[in-house]
């Protein structure tokens, strides 16, 4: 079992991980090292015949503002999002959700503008699906890519509905 496994090397447990304050750092301060994905541009199939809807903005909690704000212009800045300078008939409102260190998390509800999307069928691949690539594998490790969409650009066709 577990033991066997650890004395042929097949398992090594407790090798130290990577902490996230460290690398939350070095996203901030080496920003460039994690660009976006070049000559891909995301274009969302977008169902025309679907009405558009504008939704109302739902204000952040006052004692959040400042890091809302904060959050927006970082975002901008690192030319994630991007100013609407003109009319838009699809307006999804911004939801700030508190994460458990206080600090605010940004989310859009795009349940009405999803309506739009036409979906794409993809089928995922499981676990049994590529256990057998594994084979000669050594080392594993679990990656938090909770912002990694943020490396791809989405179509300019396709923005007007974000």
């Amino acid at each position: 079992g577990k033991t066997t496994a650890q004395t042929m090397g097949v398992l090594v447990l407790g090798l130290p991980s990577t902490n996230s304050v460290e690398v939350n750092k070095l996203w901030k301060e080496e920003r460039h090292v994690f660009p976006k994905m070049k000559g891909i541009k995301l274009k969302i199939a977008i169902d025309e015949s679907v009405v558009p809807v504008s939704q109302h903005a739902r204000r952040p909690p006052l004692a959040l503002m400042d890091k809302v704000e904060a959050k927006l212009k970082d975002l901008e800045r690192n030319d994630i999002i991007e100013k609407v300078t003109a009319y838009s008939q699809w307006v999804s409102p911004l939801v700030v959700v508190v994460k458990d260190n206080g600090e605010p998390r940004l989310c859009v509800d795009m349940r009405l503008a999803n309506r739009a999307i036409k979906r794409e069928a993809y089928m995922m691949p499981t676990f049994e699906d590529f256990l057998p690539r594994l084979t000669e594998a050594r080392f594993f490790s679990r990656l938090d890519i909770k912002e990694a969409f943020h490396q791809l650009e989405l179509d300019e066709d396709s923005r007007y509905i974000t």
